[in-house]
């Protein structure tokens, strides 16, 4: 699954999401997140809802970068 999917799906069935998704994007931080997204910055990362579900706690300031960084970082040390 995507990350445009997964976001359409969340808009469309989860209301706390949605009001979320648009207070951060308000805020731009959706804007950057997307942009990290398209510039294959974290392309490959995200495969699974519970990964698009981390991404997206960053952007509503529910996980903090340093954070969001490390559970990646761990992940990928795992795989390795």
């Amino acid at each position: 699954m995507e990350v445009k999917d997964f976001v359409i799906k969340k808009l469309n069935s989860d209301p706390d999401f949605k009001a979320k998704y648009e207070d951060a994007k308000n805020k731009k931080s959706i804007e950057a997140m997307e942009y990290a997204i398209h510039s294959n910055e974290i392309s490959g990362n995200f495969s699974t809802e519970e990964d698009m579900e981390t991404l997206f706690k960053v952007a509503f300031d529910e996980l903090s970068t340093e954070e969001f960084l490390n559970k990646i970082l761990n992940v990928k040390k795992i795989y390795k």
